[in-house]
């Protein structure tokens, strides 16, 4: 199995991410945020960022421009024009350095439900278990851990009772008996933003 670019930032995380989209949703209440990878031989030396690349870094960790054209606006925060953010923000993505740009939606705003599941999968059966649940719309991560369970993913789901359909779904065609559900009962939001110097 080869993992693609995980969400945590720590480098000592041994999560593996199988699948991360955001799938088509109300817009509603939306705000960006960019993954940055750090670490030693995590994409771009430091000392390859130039002063443009840094301000870049620091403004779409928290401020990415929600507007028709966010690189034009990117761009003019930058001191630079909107296709050379584009450019510069593309070339931090493909050298490793910018994990995702992409938006977090908060499904109980939306009017949605969301939890947390968790299963355990034999080591063999992953890549099968991993492809039912990624084709499911509503689930928008997975991740395989090490320890049990080793499996865990959050859905999304206009109700409860969706969320529960979206499980039995998911057991009935990977074949798996038990998944726990778990539903967030406080929401924390912790936001961090790693200030590049």
């Amino acid at each position: 199995m080869r993992p693609a670019p995980g969400l945590d930032i720590s480098q000592h995380s041994r999560k593996k991410e199988i699948r991360t989209a955001m799938r088509p949703v109300d817009m509603a209440h939306l705000w960006c945020s960019t993954f940055l990878r750090h670490g030693p031989g995590d994409g771009m030396a430091e000392h390859m960022l130039d002063s443009i690349d840094k301000a870049l870094l620091n403004i779409i960790q928290g401020g990415f421009p929600l507007k028709a054209e966010p690189y034009e606006e990117l761009g003019r925060m930058a001191g630079v024009s909107g296709d050379e953010a584009l450019s510069r923000v593309r070339r931090l993505v493909e050298a490793g350095v910018v994990r995702k740009v992409g938006p977090f939606f908060d499904a109980r705003k939306m009017g949605s439900a969301s939890t947390l599941c968790a299963v355990h999968v034999p080591p063999e059966n992953i890549e099968h278990v991993a492809s039912v649940v990624n084709s499911r719309p509503e689930v928008t991560h997975n991740y395989q851990r090490d320890g049990v369970p080793n499996l865990w993913f959050t859905v999304i789901a206009p109700s409860k009772e969706a969320i529960g359909e979206v499980i039995s779904d998911i057991c009935e065609r990977a074949g798996i008996c038990r998944v726990h559900n778990i539903p967030a009962s406080k929401m924390f939001k912790v936001k961090v933003d790693l200030k590049v110097e």
